[in-house]
């Protein structure tokens, strides 16, 4: 339980710190998140999602194990936590630092053609991927009854 608990929390500064860092971005001229430089904000979001991600890689792997592990877990489970790995590893590899960003380059894209809002709809992807995963683990753990 406290290992869910850990990852679910890891997954939500992943989403919820990608969402935070959209609106800021985005923010109308005015409000008074505005006057935050990019560096500073690119920084200071960089620090949360490189924790984030170490807990959320390590907890999720240890959860991958142990569920695949139970004999009620069929071959449909697997075949959507296959997809959720690597809908994950998708969102990973977008996170990674490149020499150029285009976040950076073009303050004006549109948020959802940026590498940030991919990650977040990566990222909710995986939630919902999860929702249904669990779904699926309780049906199994009823029909074992």
């Amino acid at each position: 339980m406290a290992l869910r608990f850990v990852h679910v929390v890891a997954a939500a500064l992943w989403v919820g710190g990608g969402i935070s860092f959209l609106a800021l971005r985005t923010a109308p001229v005015g409000t008074s998140m505005v006057g935050i430089p990019s560096r500073l904000l690119g920084q200071t979001f960089s620090r949360l999602f490189k924790t984030g991600f170490s807990v959320f890689a390590v907890t999720g792997i240890i959860l991958a194990l142990t569920r695949l592990a139970e004999q009620s877990i069929d071959m449909s489970y697997a075949l959507v936590l296959g997809i959720k790995t690597l809908i994950t590893l998708a969102m990973f590899s977008l996170a990674v630092p490149r020499r150029t960003n285009i976040d950076q380059t073009n303050k004006h894209l549109h948020i959802w053609r940026s590498r940030v809002g991919w990650i977040v709809v990566l990222g909710l992807v995986a939630y919902g991927l999860s929702l249904v995963m669990n779904e699926m683990a309780e049906i199994a753990f009823k029909n074992l009854r």
